[in-house]
């Protein structure tokens, strides 16, 4: 009987490991090139076991095969992944062929059952629901919309600034500094209510902000579908959103800002509570925390970069209003040097180190030496953002802060953005909604903290950063201590 059982799970056995060593021959039998996986692992074993971020092992694979193929195979653990190389194949997926490959491989991340608000969102949704989801959500950005946003931000920056004039004793985490003002400025245009991030140790807004992160951030860094939204921070969010359109609808005069629109779409399109708190909490993610990530990197690159700072000030102080405070909507958004440094920041730190497109039909992918292949139904194309931001074939002395590479003259952040090299919100129709919500509200508070502070990166953290191991967007682990000396 022993001898019987014993064979039985050999044969078990032997079946999973052959089985898995099928699975990882899935490239080399089509004949597509690639670093050999690792049994079980891959090509991220020390990711798997807690060693370093995936992005970094997605960019040793990157480096290996640049400049001699144009995708190759990946494999995360037993999954495969086209991991896509060339700019041209990049532009296909991204932008021409965007039709055959519209959805990411992050949908089944979110159980609609435990997080109805979060499914609902258009970064989880696929086919035709993110089309309309999206649909809604793209008049939102208008320019008369974010332009009604901007004195907000002005208001919020005051605010921002008394917050670190009481603290120019010593360094301050602009991690925490970013992520409360940003928090502050979006809850003054969503919900009309003063979130006292700027004023209070422990704001009630800016907790359930982060309890909703941290779990977005852990289901990801677990790589399953478990409740990222805490029941009791989606009860906390409806009523403040219930609140504001409650005390919006008494009001005579209706401004044409984010909340209308909200409250426009609710009324046709008949949405159920969770529909309105899907629009109510996409656009305070993105402002909240990819906003707030991209403003501090753009403030610790020019703590970095002094020579860079100075000329921006230069800019700063030639383009204030008459009474030498403020810069106005219209020429803050056509600040020349200001958007290079904005896009340098993110080439550098793109708030999401990697993404995918999943493939819906048959579809020819053009390989090295004239090869043809086939990505079948299914598979999955990885876009390697940060590896691409940081290719010297793109971007010459990638690891230096350069926003003069932007200029004019080199065609201007548009060139690369053409070329698919510059991705750090995505291209094509995903592109991220909020993209231009986050110039408003980065730019406004670049400008008045430079106009009003040299900022210098403290001798405590490393020169070079690391992203934690865990993490899914570009949250390193060293604390980005900032001193702020008052001009």
């Amino acid at each position: 009987m022993f001898l019987i059982i014993f064979s039985v799970i050999s044969l078990v056995i032997a079946g999973i490991l052959f089985g898995i060593s099928q699975r990882f021959k899935y490239f080399s039998k089509q004949g597509i090139p690639g670093p050999k996986p690792k049994f079980f692992f891959g090509h991220t074993k020390e990711s798997f076991l807690g060693k370093k971020n995936v992005i970094y092992e997605i960019d040793d694979v990157y480096r290996y095969s640049r400049g001699k193929y144009p995708f190759v195979g990946f494999f995360t653990a037993l999954k495969p992944y086209f991991l896509v190389i060339d700019p041209e194949i990049l532009k296909k997926v991204l932008i021409t062929d965007f039709k055959v490959f519209r959805n990411n491989d992050f949908s089944k991340m979110v159980s609609k059952r435990r997080d109805p608000i979060l499914a609902l969102n258009p970064f989880f949704m696929v086919d035709d629901l993110w089309n309309e989801k999206r649909a809604e959500m793209t008049p939102a950005m208008t320019k008369n919309k974010l332009k009604l946003i901007y004195p907000i931000a002005i208001e919020t920056t005051k605010k921002l600034i008394d917050h670190v004039n009481e603290k120019l004793t010593k360094p301050y985490d602009i991690k925490e500094l970013c992520s409360r003002y940003t928090c502050d400025l979006i809850s003054s245009c969503l919900f009309n209510v003063d979130a006292h991030c700027l004023t209070s140790d422990n704001p009630e807004i800016y907790d359930h902000s982060r309890k909703v992160m941290n779990g977005i951030i852990g289901a990801f860094s677990k790589k399953c579908s478990s409740q990222m939204f805490p029941p009791e921070s989606a009860a906390f969010f409806k009523r403040l959103t219930i609140e504001a359109i409650r005390h919006r609808n008494e009001m005579s005069f209706k401004p044409d800002d984010l909340l209308d629109h909200i409250i426009a779409t609710q009324q046709k399109k008949s949405f159920s509570e969770d529909d309105l708190m899907s629009q109510v909490w996409t656009i305070f993610m993105d402002s909240f925390e990819t906003s707030g990530l991209v403003l501090q990197y753009t403030l610790y690159e020019l703590a970095r970069n002094q020579k860079a700072q100075d000329k921006l000030r230069e800019e700063i102080n030639a383009n204030l209003d008459d009474e030498g405070e403020h810069i106005t909507f219209e020429t803050i958004m056509e600040l020349e040097y200001l958007d290079q440094v904005f896009h340098e920041a993110l080439r550098l730190h793109p708030p999401i180190v990697y993404t995918t497109r999943v493939c819906a039909e048959s579809f020819e992918i053009d390989g090295a030496k004239g090869h043809k292949y086939q990505m079948k139904k299914g598979d999955v194309a990885m876009i390697p953002i940060y590896s691409i931001h940081r290719d010297p074939d793109h971007f010459p002395h990638p690891e230096s802060f350069e926003p003069e590479r932007f200029d004019a003259s080199n065609g201007g952040v548009k060139a690369f953005t053409d070329r698919c090299v510059l991705l750090p919100f995505g291209s094509g129709g995903r592109i991220c909604v909020g993209v231009k919500l986050a110039n408003v509200i980065i730019k406004t508070a670049v400008v008045e903290i430079v106009k009003n502070y040299r900022i210098s990166v403290d001798e405590s953290v490393p020169y070079h950063l690391e992203i934690g191991i865990k993490e899914f967007l570009n949250v390193v682990t060293s604390t980005l201590l900032i001193n702020f000396q008052r001009l």
